[in-house]
This record gives C-alpha cells, sequence and structure tokens, in this order.
C-alpha cells in the first residue's frame, strides 16, 4: 500500500511536470505566433507602401515620357521645315548651276554670256 501511494504521488508529480512543461511549450509556441503574425503585419504594410511609391513614381515617371515626347515631336516639326527648306534652296542653287554649265558648254569660245556666273542663294 505504501508503494501504491508512492507510485501514485510519483504519478502526479509527474503529471504536474508534464503540465508545466506543455502549458510552457505552449506559451512558447503561442508567443512565437503572435510574433510571426506581428512581423507579417509590418511586411504587408512595407510592401503595400512599396507598391504605393511604386506605382506613383509608375505615374510619373509616364507624365514625364509623354511631356518629352511632345517636346521631341514639337522640336522635330521645327526642324523638318528649316531643313526642307533648305534642301529646297540647294536644289534651286544646282538647278542654276547645271543650267549655267549647259549654257557654257554650248558656247563657243569667246561668247560666254557675262551673268552667266551670277547665282543667287537666299
Amino acid at each position: 500500500m505504501k508503494a501504491t501511494k508512492e507510485d501514485k504521488q510519483a504519478m502526479e508529480e509527474i503529471s504536474a511536470i508534464l503540465a508545466t512543461l506543455t502549458s510552457s511549450r505552449g506559451t512558447k509556441v503561442s508567443e512565437a505566433s503572435g510574433r510571426m503574425k506581428d512581423l507579417n503585419i509590418q511586411d504587408n504594410k512595407m510592401l503595400q507602401q512599396q507598391m504605393s511609391m511604386l506605382q506613383q513614381v509608375s505615374e510619373d515617371v509616364g507624365k514625364e515620357m509623354c511631356k518629352y515626347m511632345e517636346k521631341v515631336e514639337s522640336h522635330f516639326m521645327e526642324d523638318t521645315f528649316p531643313a526642307a527648306a533648305s534642301t529646297s534652296i540647294m536644289e534651286d542653287g544646282l538647278k542654276q548651276i547645271s543650267v549655267s554649265v549647259n549654257q557654257l558648254a554650248s558656247c563657243k569660245a569667246g561668247d560666254i554670256p557675262v551673268g552667266l556666273f551670277s547665282i543667287h542663294f537666299i
């Protein structure tokens, strides 16, 4: 009977120790889970802020790109017309030279007109 009482007491002590260990581990797991949840919330907030910043940067870049393209198009148009006018002037000058050379080639020695070499550029 004494052995049974001692066995029973030992079992109760073992049970108490196991309950304490289980409770302690449960608390540790719960605390770790809470910390992980808090870190997850913080990470999500940070990711949302970064996504918001990226969207803003993307919008700003899009606007700047549109402004740049408008400016490039405007400069292209401004530069195209003077270039076309210069090309036209050069073509006219070459035509005048060609006409003069043809007239010169058709003249006999000593019959070269005086105003033949007066080519005018604007």
